[in-house]
């Protein structure tokens, strides 16, 4: 059953940065708020397959033994940290967030997964 879940973590998380681009483009374009509701959903959607990912990874490094760099750790609760933040700009700025910031709320989480990408495979460094 474990064997199943390295190759899951990695085909949903190409998934998910190919989602943040999908919403990231929707959301660019759309100027129209109402007709947001289907990308809202999969911006939900997203944040389902985020949590998946989560704890696939969380099952990999404590179950599996697989071991990956400790910034790879720290950088993959940034999303999470975000997407908790954007839902209190409003309470700060006291205007309703605009389809653009969630844009480029996309846009970010999206150069994020490049990034953890990358840093999960520093600890598959040879060494000489």
């Amino acid at each position: 059953m474990l064997n199943y879940v390295a190759p899951a973590h990695l085909f949903l998380t190409v998934i998910l940065a190919l989602l943040y681009v999908y919403l990231a483009i929707r959301f660019f374009r759309n100027k129209n708020s109402k007709s947001a509701s289907f990308d809202r959903f999969l911006a939900h959607i997203a944040r389902y397959i985020l949590l998946v990912v989560y704890v696939s990874g969380i099952v990999m490094s404590v179950s599996m033994g697989m071991m990956v760099s400790r910034i790879h750790h720290v950088i993959s609760l940034v999303p999470a940290l975000l997407m908790v933040g954007i839902r209190y700009v409003p309470l700060v700025t006291r205007r309703a967030n605009t389809l653009k910031l969630y844009a480029w709320l996309f846009v970010f989480l999206f150069i994020l997964m490049i990034v953890l990408g990358v840093t999960s495979r520093l600890s598959h460094v040879p060494q000489f």
